[in-house]
Formats: C-alpha cells, structure tokens, sequence
C-alpha cells in the first residue's frame, strides 16, 4: 500500500508573499512580493 504523498515536495519553489485582498473583477488575491516589490494578482495560493 502507497502512503501518503508529501505535500512539501515543492516547497522549495514556494516564494513568500503579503496578502492585500481580494481582487473584484477576476478570482484571484492581490499579493505582494516582497523580493520584488511588486504587486501581483494570484488566483492560485494556500493560506
């Protein structure tokens, strides 16, 4: 029997990001990176 897959396995391409809010005219979040000091608009992040 397999287990359980391990969620981090990407974790090393993972970049920390500020969420701002929600964005109204599309499904995504505004986030801010702050390695780059832009403002982005996410649609796929996990909390």
């Amino acid at each position: 029997m397999l287990g359980r897959p391990s969620c981090f396995w990407l974790s090393h391409l993972a970049r920390p990001y500020i969420f701002l809010g929600y964005d109204l005219q599309t499904k995504g979040y505004w986030v801010y990176d702050p390695d780059t000091q832009l403002v982005h608009i996410a649609c796929n992040i996990r909390f």
